[in-house]
């Protein structure tokens, strides 16, 4: 929100953090993929899916495209279990 406000760059943000959400996808990729606890990743979906809506109500769309991901691993996961 700060770097949309105050730079008004929208693609601000993707450059600063690109790095650490490709480090955060990374890491849970690999956990997911040696995870067998279907609970967890069900609550890591919820929590997904509920943060991506209040993001929508805000209109901040910085991070959609690291929810997609996100829930593109997990559920492939889950439906594994």
């Amino acid at each position: 929100i700060f770097t949309l406000d105050f730079f008004n760059q929208p693609q601000m943000f993707g450059d600063i953090f690109k790095r650490t959400l490709e480090l955060l996808q990374t890491s849970v990729e690999q956990h997911v993929a040696n995870s067998f606890d279907a609970i967890s990743i069900l609550v890591m979906i919820r929590l997904i899916n509920q943060f991506s809506e209040i993001m929508k109500k805000r209109k901040i769309t910085s991070l959609d495209d690291y929810f997609n991901n996100m829930s593109l691993t997990l559920w492939p996961r889950y439906k594994f279990l």
